[in-house]
């Protein structure tokens, strides 16, 4: 009986070890969206860059990170540095 409870347990600990894996999401970001030359500060964090532009939440602050126009690109992509 013991041996049938024991094994259960593990059973039940393995399956709630990888729901949270299977329900992990991956989240891309890129710099585009954010105020060319703008700092990005919370925008990535519900928040707004430092030209007032409002980004998504995904809990993500950057400070002191300023975007730039991509290597003599006129356009996107934009890079932080």
């Amino acid at each position: 009986m013991k041996k049938k409870l024991l094994a259960g347990l593990a059973v039940g600990a393995m399956m709630l070890g990888m729901a949270g894996v299977a329900n992990a999401n991956t989240i891309s970001i890129n710099f585009d969206a954010v105020t060319t030359y703008a700092s990005v500060d919370q925008f990535y964090n519900g928040g707004t860059d430092s030209a007032g532009a409002s980004g998504p939440n995904y809990g993500v602050a950057f400070f002191g990170f300023v975007t730039i126009t991509g290597y003599g690109e006129t356009s996107q992509p934009n890079l932080a540095s």
